[in-house]
C-alpha cells in the first residue's frame, strides 16, 4: 500500500515545500498542481503509477521505497 507519511518525509528531508514538490516535478515533465500533493501526502488519494514512478525517479528511490511493508 502506498505510504502517504513516506512522501511527507522524503518531501521534508529535500527541504520542499508542497508547492516546490509540484514545481520540481513539473520541470520534469510530470505537471501536478500543490493540491494534488496535499491529497497524496493527506491519505486522500492515491498516486497512479505515473505519479509513483515520476516520484521515485524525482527523488531517486527505488519504486518500493513508497510502499509500506506489511509486518
Amino acid at each position: 500500500m502506498f505510504s502517504h507519511e513516506i512522501l511527507k518525509k522524503v518531501r521534508e528531508e529535500k527541504g520542499l515545500s508542497l508547492d516546490g514538490l509540484a514545481t520540481e516535478l513539473g520541470k520534469t515533465g510530470f505537471r501536478v498542481s500543490r493540491q494534488t500533493v496535499w491529497n497524496w501526502e493527506s491519505g486522500r488519494h492515491v498516486p497512479d503509477a505515473n505519479a509513483i514512478v515520476a516520484l521515485s525517479e524525482f527523488f531517486r528511490k527505488p519504486l518500493e521505497y513508497f510502499f509500506k511493508q506489511k509486518q
